[in-house]
C-alpha cells in the first residue's frame, strides 16, 4: 500500500558563483582550470554571489496562485592575498579546489588566502544564513509560513541570534587569521 504524499511547507534552492572582472568562475574541470582561476584571484578582489529561492508550495502569491515564491541574492566581496605559483600548485594537490566555485573554499585551507571580506562569511561558504533567516522570519510574520511546525517557530525565533553569530564568527575568523599571520 502506497503512503500518501505530504506536501512540504518549505523548499529551498541555492547556488553560488565567484565573479572576477565580470567573468563567472564556476567549479574547475581540472587542475589547469583551477590554476588559472586561482592565479586570476591572486592579489585581487572578487565577488561571491549566491542566489536563493524559497518556495512555499501551500501558500499563495498576490494573484491567489500557489506556490508562493521568494527569491533573493547575496553578494560578498573577498580580497585575496598574492599567491605564488608554488602555493597554488600545493593547494591544487590537496584536492580542495575541485567541486568549489572559483576553485576555493574559504572554510578550508584557502581561508588562509583571504585577507578580508565585506559581507556574509557564510555566503562565501555557499549559503547566506543571516539573510535566509531574515527572509524566513518575514514569511512567518506575513503568515505565509505556518507556525504549526515547531521547527518553523524555532527558525523564526533564532533570526536575531543568527545575526549575532554571523557577526561574531566573521570577527573571530578575521582576528584568528590576522593573529596567525602576524610575524
Amino acid at each position: 500500500m502506497e503512503k500518501p504524499t505530504q506536501i512540504p511547507d518549505l523548499l529551498i534552492g541555492a547556488d553560488t558563483v565567484v565573479e572576477h572582472d565580470g567573468d563567472i568562475l564556476e567549479k574547475p574541470d581540472d587542475a589547469d582550470m583551477a590554476r588559472s582561476m586561482l592565479s586570476r584571484l591572486s592579489g585581487g578582489q572578487h565577488h561571491v554571489h549566491t542566489g536563493v529561492v524559497i518556495i512555499l508550495p501551500k501558500a499563495k502569491d498576490a494573484s491567489g496562485t500557489a506556490p508562493y515564491i521568494k527569491t533573493f541574492a547575496s553578494t560578498t566581496t573577498v580580497q585575496f592575498d598574492s599567491l605564488g605559483s608554488e602555493v597554488i600548485d600545493e593547494y591544487i594537490k590537496s584536492g580542495e579546489p575541485f567541486g568549489k566555485a572559483g576553485s576555493y573554499g574559504i572554510q578550508g585551507i584557502a581561508g588562509s588566502f583571504v585577507k578580508g571580506i565585506d559581507g556574509c562569511f557564510f555566503n562565501v561558504m555557499g549559503f547566506p544564513v543571516h539573510r535566509f533567516a531574515v527572509e524566513l522570519a518575514a514569511l512567518v510574520k506575513q503568515g505565509k509560513l505556518p507556525m504549526n511546525d515547531r521547527r518553523n517557530l524555532y527558525l523564526a525565533c533564532m533570526q536575531g541570534r543568527m545575526a549575532q553569530l554571523t557577526e561574531h564568527s566573521v570577527r573571530d575568523a578575521e582576528y584568528q587569521r590576522s593573529a596567525a599571520c602576524e610575524v
